[in-house]
């Protein structure tokens, strides 16, 4: 994904690699500027990660889900996010403050989404503005969630708080979304 340069901003080429990361680059020099590895990725005492570093590695998804970035107008937050998603690596959806992707710090992770109906695959998030001014990130659910039903999570920008969770009500074990 691709966000445009400003006067106080440099081009960014975001990309999902396998190696869990999601990988900022400058658009005009390809320099990688910061990698962001969700934290499903590397807690508790088997980190998921952990078998990408082994000789004998079989091959699995970490980071594949495709980034979606604009430039927004919080009120008093970040000029520019991205939110991305694990694909088929995982059940996170997250959120970076890439305002100023020359100096990115774990500050300008804005949230990390987990929810009981996530399963994987989770679609390429569409960030907008609702009519009462308020930015949020859409995304589907993805495949294998624990209720097997499609829906829809509206996530508030600036904080990560769900604010809708619209359910379609179809599919059940036998005939999973």
């Amino acid at each position: 994904m691709f966000l445009k340069g400003t006067d106080e901003r440099i081009p960014l080429l975001l990309v999902a690699a396998n190696d869990g990361m999601l990988h900022g680059f400058n658009a005009a020099t390809g320099r990688e500027l910061f990698g962001f590895l969700p934290a499903e990725l590397t807690q508790g005492d088997a980190p998921t990660i952990r078998p990408l570093m082994q000789p004998d590695y079989n091959h699995r998804y970490f980071m594949d889900g495709t980034p979606a970035v604009r430039e927004v107008n919080i009120s008093g937050g970040p000029s520019a996010v991205a939110v991305g998603t694990m694909g088929a690596g995982g059940r996170t959806v997250f959120a970076l403050d890439v305002s100023d992707p020359t100096d990115m710090s774990a500050a300008d992770v804005l949230w990390e989404f987990r929810h009981q109906e996530l399963g994987s695959g989770v679609t390429e998030p569409t960030i907008t503005q609702l009519t009462n001014g308020t930015w949020v990130a859409i995304f589907s659910n993805g495949y294998n969630s624990t209720g097997y039903q499609a829906s829809l999570f509206v996530v508030d920008l600036a904080t990560g708080e769900l604010l809708k969770h619209l359910k379609t009500d179809v599919g059940s074990a036998e005939l999973p979304n």
